[in-house]
């Protein structure tokens, strides 16, 4: 199961422009183009019924660059996310050539669930929706080329209790050794439908305090 089961969060995005007249009179400030990389996530369409089995969140995003007017226009764009069904097919394993420092190339074999496609078809509309809403014109679908390989990356290690179908228990721990243990995105089986940052941090904390429990140490963190 090393490799199997690979999960990534698959998106894409949805673009237009508004009259940088109208944004900045509504900026009380005057300050459109200023301040760092902005990201506002909103969950509506997270558990929508109307969602093809759920699971879909939308995000604006916008870099000062972005913000930045240009021939009388500001670029507005949101990125839709959803989760990627976990399938066996799905994997990552290791090449017979060789790249820089020896190390063998590494190939992915994937596809997209036909469900997935559908859920991002959906929240593509419901993007471009927001956008159109917002005043924006010129609304056009961007490719986020994820199948190539997401920033979030789940599963290869998936955690269970059935050796056969996972490759770590629920503590982490990988079937059948005692002193090794997967505390990334790989030991989640399922990427779910938002950035899994704080998941992982919690997680890899959760077992460190396992592990340190099973040496009879104290405990690493407390209070």
């Amino acid at each position: 199961m090393v490799g199997h089961g690979l999960s990534f969060k698959i998106s894409g995005y949805a673009g237009g422009t508004v009259s940088a007249d109208s944004l900045a009179a509504s900026d009380a400030a005057g300050t459109v183009d200023d301040g760092p990389f902005s990201t506002v996530s909103f969950s509506d369409h997270y558990l929508d019924p109307d969602a093809p089995s759920g699971l879909g969140g939308l995000l604006y995003e916008a870099s000062e660059q972005d913000r930045a007017p240009r021939d009388g226009r500001i670029r507005l764009r949101v990125h839709f996310l959803a989760a990627d069904q976990p399938m066996r097919s799905n994997a990552v394993r290791l090449a017979r050539s060789r790249g820089p420092l020896n190390l063998p190339r590494i190939i992915i074999d994937y596809t997209t669930h036909p469900l997935d496609k559908r859920r991002l078809g959906y929240l593509s509309r419901r993007a471009s929706e927001l956008l159109a809403k917002a005043g924006a014109d010129d609304i056009r679908y961007e490719d986020s080329q994820y199948q190539w390989g997401s920033r979030h990356l789940h599963g290869g290690c998936r955690a269970g209790t059935d050796p056969s179908q996972s490759v770590v228990d629920p503590a982490g721990r990988v079937h059948d050794l005692d002193n090794v243990y997967v505390v990334d995105g790989g030991y989640f089986p399922y990427a779910g439908g938002v950035n899994p940052t704080f998941t992982i941090q919690a997680n890899a904390l959760r077992i460190a305090v396992g592990i340190a429990a099973t040496l009879g140490g104290p405990a690493p963190f407390t209070g």
